[in-house]
């Protein structure tokens, strides 16, 4: 399961916390904190749901964050991981293109160093 070898963008305690700011009037933080702002705004102009969708999104913070997880792992399945191709499965290590690259530029001529380009600005 690729979602649990990640650590959880959403954390339940932080939630929880975001929800309880509904005692003080300011409903649906937790469901803005998931990413759910629709619904965040619905809670907070509700005052949630009149304190009933408060009540259920109490009981049921576990399936909201656990939503929240799966939904970040679908749309940003590499987030806080950068993987180099190497080490995923199926992917062979980059190494033809770089060398290929070189390879291109050595048969280039090296301007630089080229003997019949005495431009030194030694004009007499």
């Amino acid at each position: 399961m690729m979602i649990y070898r990640r650590e959880m963008r959403y954390d339940l305690c932080t939630a929880y916390l975001c929800w309880l700011l509904g005692f003080v009037g300011l409903h649906g933080m937790h469901r803005f904190y998931c990413g759910q702002s629709c619904m965040g705004c619905l809670h907070l102009f509700t005052f949630g749901f009149l304190g009933i969708g408060w009540l259920i999104d109490g009981c049921i913070m576990r399936d909201i964050v656990m939503d929240a997880n799966a939904t970040h792992a679908l749309l940003y399945p590499l987030v806080g991981h950068p993987v180099s191709s190497a080490s995923v499965p199926g992917f062979p290590p980059p190494r033809q293109q770089p060398a290929y690259h070189t390879q291109q530029i050595s048969q280039m001529p090296p301007a630089a160093t080229d003997p019949h380009h005495h431009h030194h600005h030694h004009h007499d």
